[in-house]
């Protein structure tokens, strides 16, 4: 059974997918019973929960983030066969989750990210998910090309 997997990155990220590279997942959410619980999801309320995961790697996108003084929130959508929960006693968050093998470009169904600089407080990041923009796989150059610009931008 195939489970859509939600992957925080930035532009280091979205460069590694495009040259053939496994990605370097940290940490990446899914629609987990745990995750329905806490939020008080029903079950069968798939569009909502994999609304909130999507929303809590926005989160951890933007933190990743938190160094540039206008970031984007970048998510990546994977369908990946194996994933078990993500066990930290220091940082449990229900729907994390750890994938069983490295993600590659092939693994990539969609990518998510903010059409301008992302500014709202983060008490608006579950409501405002909604924004990101939705991008086919194949428009990962026009990610890149998004991405690099913001980052001459910053003289980075």
């Amino acid at each position: 059974m195939t489970v859509r997997v939600y992957i925080p990155t930035d532009i280091r990220g979205v460069r590694a997918a495009l040259e053939g590279k496994p990605l370097t997942v940290t940490s990446a959410w899914a629609v987990t019973s745990e995750l329905l619980e806490t939020y008080g999801v029903a079950a069968d309320d798939e569009e909502l929960g994999e609304s909130i995961a999507m929303a809590l790697a926005a989160a951890a996108s933007r933190l990743s983030n938190s160094g540039v003084r206008a970031p984007r929130r970048v998510v990546i959508a994977v369908d990946a066969e194996e994933v078990s929960p993500s066990i930290d006693e220091n940082s449990h968050q229900p729907g994390r989750v750890h994938l069983a093998r490295p993600v590659t470009l092939a693994d990539v169904v969609s990518m998510h990210m903010d059409a301008g600089p992302y500014a709202a407080p983060e008490a608006d990041e579950l409501d405002d998910v909604m924004h990101l923009q939705w991008y086919d796989i194949s428009e990962l150059d026009h990610i890149l090309s998004t991405l690099g610009h913001d980052q001459e931008a910053e003289g980075n």
